[in-house]
């Protein structure tokens, strides 16, 4: 049931239009569910998106943020606990929070907080000692707690999710083809010198629902076999199906930049080759349920497409390690399930049961 009550138990700030076009996508299997849809309709979380404010508001933009976070506040404070979706909502949520003197329990699902300008202002007003952090790399808890002195007991390490149900392996013929997805921290250059001159077709679609903005490095021409060319969701399943060879070409992080395009991947059960940052350390083991190659090196890279595009065995096998690990460490139903635990710890304020384990059973 969806809830419509302004007193719902939990509520959640998304920063998204939440549409019944958007639901009636879901239930048409035309775009993968997502988290929030998903606390709405199995945990009766109340979502405030950016449809109540403006029509203008369809893009992140600070003056939006500062409008969401100003009409939230009655929502807040009604509510028996609040999470954010990001920092760029959660930070300025936790200091008008703090402004206002509000109790309401708040959990912030954190994806960058060491950029050098949040660091300082995290480190200044420390907005977050109240509130609850969920991270999704260890590089990231490690800097809250010993960087931000946020307390221990308040930072959760989950890990990501994708669904898995829409993002499974096909009945599709493949080619001699490598696909490279996303835009945030890309680094296509190194991607297009280390496929350059290949026999196959290389599809980079360098687009972001997430951040569309985000920069990333880009060579100055592309191969003549590289193709560029945005996709809607239903037809990136359908090139993912046909491709031999996902990669997931990162300039250096600290964050899990590249995680929704490298779980896709492997949920589709596709040998993934992803740069090997601090920021998605863990999330491929290399040889098993992937590839990793050094940050940058585009012969490194070259030299593992080659491989896996040579031996059908090998990019089966490792496609099959890899759709079985996102579906047991990466669903989306154990990202949720994660989220609602960490809201029911907090609003109830049992904390974490362990620093690094958001819920039980989490590894």
């Amino acid at each position: 049931m969806t809830p419509t009550s302004s007193t719902s138990k939990e509520l959640m700030l998304v920063s998204a239009v939440v549409s019944d076009e958007l639901r009636a996508e879901v239930r048409a299997g035309l775009r993968p569910n997502t988290e929030y849809l998903q606390l709405e309709a199995l945990h009766g979380v109340r979502l405030l998106d950016w449809k109540g404010l403006s029509p203008r508001w369809q893009r992140r933009s600070v003056e939006g943020i500062v409008l969401q976070t100003v009409r939230a506040l009655p929502a807040v404070r009604r509510a028996r606990a609040v999470l954010s979706d990001g920092e760029h909502i959660g930070i300025p949520l936790a200091l008008a929070m703090r402004v206002a003197r509000m109790a309401t329990p708040h959990v912030m699902i954190a994806h960058h907080l060491t950029t050098d300008l949040k660091r300082r202002l995290l480190q200044w007003t420390s907005a977050l000692q109240r509130t609850h952090v969920v991270v999704h790399a260890e590089a990231q808890w490690r800097a809250v707690v010993e960087e931000l002195d946020v307390p221990a007991d308040r930072v959760h390490l989950l890990p990501y999710g994708v669904d898995t149900d829409f993002w499974a392996p096909r009945e599709t013929r493949e080619a001699p083809l490598v696909v490279a997805a996303g835009r945030e921290h890309r680094d296509y250059r190194t991607f297009a010198d280390a496929v350059s001159g290949l026999p196959v077709v290389a599809h980079v679609t360098d687009t972001s629902s997430h951040s569309p903005t985000a920069d990333r490095n880009h060579p100055d021409s592309w191969p003549s076999n590289v193709r560029r060319r945005a996709l809607p969701f239903p037809a990136l399943r359908e090139i993912y199906g046909e491709a031999q060879v996902v990669v997931v070409p990162l300039t250096a992080t600290d964050f899990q930049a590249g995680i929704t395009a490298v779980l896709e991947g492997m949920a589709m059960g596709k040998p993934v080759v992803v740069s090997d940052t601090d920021g998605l350390r863990g999330v491929v083991e290399n040889g098993q349920n992937g590839v990793t190659v050094p940050v940058g090196d585009a012969l490194a890279l070259r030299q593992a497409i080659a491989r896996l595009l040579s031996d059908e065995n090998e990019r089966r096998r490792i496609g099959k390690c890899a759709r079985l690990a996102a579906v047991q460490r990466w669903s989306l139903q154990r990202y949720i399930d994660g989220l609602a635990w960490i809201l029911s710890a907090a609003e109830s304020r049992l904390g974490a049961r362990s620093q690094r384990s958001p819920y039980p059973g989490a590894s």
